[in-house]
């Protein structure tokens, strides 16, 4: 999978299949050690220097539960159990709750300007009550970690977002990164940037807009148009593709999004 470029791997088997499996699971969790090692994130600093900004990488899952539903149980099954025995979920979650803020702790030990953690937010998937009930208090506990140590929470929005927007802004997040706006999801950049003022939105270019396959010349530059005519003074934002730049994608499309950043000028205040 490594050779083929696949980051992410294929889960053959999860470790909850029912609710028999949550001892088991528990267990593995407790007796977790968390090492920290400043040291690596130090030499992927050192490595990046002045090219970008480097992040220090939390869990993809903003809360124990929320690893459950990403990468412990098969999705619908996932739904059935948070239905059925969600009090016995509720148990492993704080069986796993030591594992997370001893990640927490070691994040905070090293010397990154900006956090990565939890990612992936869909109004389906993650819908409003619970993402008001299993990541926000996650979010808001990390963040104020974060910004008591003087650093700054990134969380990967990735997702659609319409019916999560108006909680965001209490989840003290600092930067929504990857975001993913209008074709690919129901919000257009600026509804978004709208929603959430004083966050920082990371993304905004959704990536089926390089493709011509998907889109044409004459629409992709009617897309620019619009997407820099409603930017305001472009503060709070830094403007990149959502999630990746596909195989297929026009690189010259690329150019043609740097050309108009250039020419938008230095943000104003």
């Amino acid at each position: 999978m490594q050779e083929e470029g696949i980051s992410l791997p294929f889960v053959e088997s999860h470790a909850i299949n029912s609710p028999d499996d949550f001892e088991a699971v528990g267990e593995i969790f407790e007796h977790l050690e968390v090492i920290p090692t400043p040291e690596a994130y130090q030499a992927f600093k050192d490595r990046v220097g002045d090219h970008g900004l480097a992040v220090a990488r939390g869990p993809l899952a903003a809360s124990p539960v929320h690893l459950m539903l990403h990468e412990l149980v098969a999705m619908d099954q996932f739904f059935y159990l948070y239905t059925d025995v969600c009090d016995q979920m509720q148990i492993l979650s704080e069986r796993m709750t030591p594992f997370f803020d001893a990640a927490l702790d070691a994040l905070v030990q090293c010397e990154a300007e900006v956090v990565f953690w939890g990612a992936n937010y869909d109004q389906d998937l993650t819908w409003p009550p619970f993402f008001e009930t299993e990541i926000a208090p996650w979010l808001r506990r990390t963040a104020d970690r974060l910004h008591a140590a003087g650093k700054l929470l990134l969380t990967h929005t990735d997702g659609e977002n319409k019916g999560l927007l108006r909680q965001f802004p209490g989840c003290g997040f600092d930067v929504a990164e990857s975001v993913c706006p209008h074709p690919m999801t129901q919000c257009t950049l600026a509804e978004i940037r709208s929603a959430i003022p004083g966050i920082t939105t990371w993304g905004g270019i959704p990536s089926i807009v390089l493709m011509p396959s998907v889109m044409t010349g004459p629409d992709f530059t009617f897309y620019l148009d619009s997407l820099f005519d409603n930017l305001g003074k472009g503060d709070h934002l830094i403007l990149g593709v959502a999630d990746n730049v596909p195989p297929e994608a026009d690189l010259n499309r690329l150019e043609q999004i740097k050309d108009r950043i250039e020419a938008f000028g230095p943000i104003t205040t």
